[in-house]
């Protein structure tokens, strides 16, 4: 954890596309695969069908063209100037909704009638409020900074108390203050340049609307440099810190994956559908980036239902540390 957060500090941009190319495909290849094993964290092992279905809908909306890389998700929402929301565009941020309150209905009721209706109403839902800037924001980052910030902050909490954990607990606090720290320690330096090669993989490819959407939110000013300012550098750092101890976090919890009961067959299709995808990225990163969008939501829509499991666990768990506060 600190190493990722001392490396963002110094090579914020280089460290995000190392980590988004090499370790990023290779996350959501065996998570995906742990999670199904787990019957993805709900209470029928049909229901990552539907979250498979909501998964193409938005992908399908992509491709339409109403998410392209020229907009982003804020701009899309008409929260900047001259925005217009296509059809496609709404039927891809719907879906992702749809997806995250649907997953809340899994792991909650286990009847069918239940089911039907909670999938009704989170779709109501997802449309009744789906003109709202608060709206807007909640889409632009729950694919994003929401799933490797505060999911990954949630399940390092989570695990520590359940384990009853000191050190579990520190590391929860660590991971906070590195999150904050590129915010509050003044770390600027007026000579710092990225590549060129470095900004055409960030434009071309839409990614730096992760940048633009947060610093939007921190400091609506316009024409702000979202790349080397010192709120644009201290964002990416952040991005870059959070992208790849998510990753890392992930891969070091050998207990909990138990790599050693994995079938030989699946790591030697899953190495091969990883290296497979990094060599595309060296092809064409604006290519990669596109085919691989679809498996990068894939694991954050399989993953909603753990997520709201994770958090409606809190309360409880909370509650049976009392005497381990103290």
């Amino acid at each position: 954890m600190a190493l990722s957060c001392l490396v963002a500090f110094v090579i914020p941009f280089k460290l995000f596309l190392f980590s988004y190319v090499v370790l990023g495909p290779l996350h959501y290849l065996t998570e995906i695969n742990w999670l199904r094993e787990r019957d993805y964290f709900t209470q029928n092992k049909n229901d990552h069908w539907l979250l498979l279905l909501l998964t193409v809908i938005f992908f399908a909306g992509y491709i339409m063209g109403s998410l392209t890389f020229e907009h982003s998700v804020l701009y899309d929402a008409g929260l900047q100037d001259h925005a217009v929301l296509t059809t496609g565009g709404m039927v891809s941020h719907l879906s992702i909704l749809v997806a995250f309150l649907c997953a809340l209905v899994m792991v909650l009721f286990p009847s069918s009638q239940a089911r039907i209706l909670g999938v009704i109403l989170a779709s109501a839902i997802a449309f009744a409020f789906s003109r709202l800037p608060a709206y807007a924001y909640f889409i632009a980052f729950l694919p994003t900074l929401v799933h490797v910030v505060l999911f990954t902050g949630i399940f390092i909490l989570n695990g520590a108390l359940k384990s009853h954990s000191t050190s579990g607990l520190l590391s929860f606090l660590v991971f906070v203050v590195c999150v904050f720290s590129f915010f509050i320690i003044p770390y600027h330096d007026p000579g710092y340049r990225i590549t060129s090669e470095v900004w055409n993989n960030y434009v071309s490819t839409g990614i730096h609307f992760i940048n633009v959407d947060l610093v939007s939110l921190i400091n609506p000013a316009i024409g702000i440099d979202i790349f080397l300012s010192e709120l644009g550098l201290s964002v990416q750092r952040m991005v870059a810190f959070a992208y790849t101890y998510h990753y890392l976090n992930w891969f070091s919890k050998t207990s909990l994956i138990k790599w050693h009961n994995t079938g030989k067959r699946q790591i030697m299709f899953i190495v091969i559908l990883w290296a497979m995808s990094v060599a595309l990225h060296l092809y064409s990163f604006a290519v990669g980036v596109l085919v691989l969008l679809f498996l990068s939501t894939l694991h954050v829509v399989f993953e909603f239902p753990l997520n709201h499991k994770s958090i409606i666990e809190l309360p409880k768990l909370f509650r049976s540390n009392r005497l381990f506060f103290k």
